[in-house]
């Protein structure tokens, strides 16, 4: 069951992933926008101020600032992690 998989942990991202310095600074220059942008829209959406309406726009945006490539970022990470083990 997923849901006792997520509360048990077993979904969480190690703690010891490293990235690579080139990946690590790739991801901060990526990543500071993107979590700033999506504090702002949570926000923005607990308030009503944003409808949800607007989340497939919302999340065209998070694709345009890059989101994918920090996803494939921790992915590589995870990756050589898991082949540690």
């Amino acid at each position: 069951n997923s849901i006792a998989q997520a509360l048990s942990g077993s979904f969480a991202v190690p703690p010891r992933i490293t990235p690579t310095s080139e990946e690590g600074t790739e991801f901060a220059s990526l990543y500071t926008d993107i979590e700033t942008y999506v504090q702002e829209c949570n926000v923005k959406f607990i308030m009503g101020q944003m409808s949800l309406d607007d989340y497939d726009s919302y999340r065209d945006t998070l694709t345009q600032m890059g989101i994918d490539r920090c996803i494939e970022l921790r992915q590589a990470a995870l990756d050589r992690y898991n082949a540690r083990s």
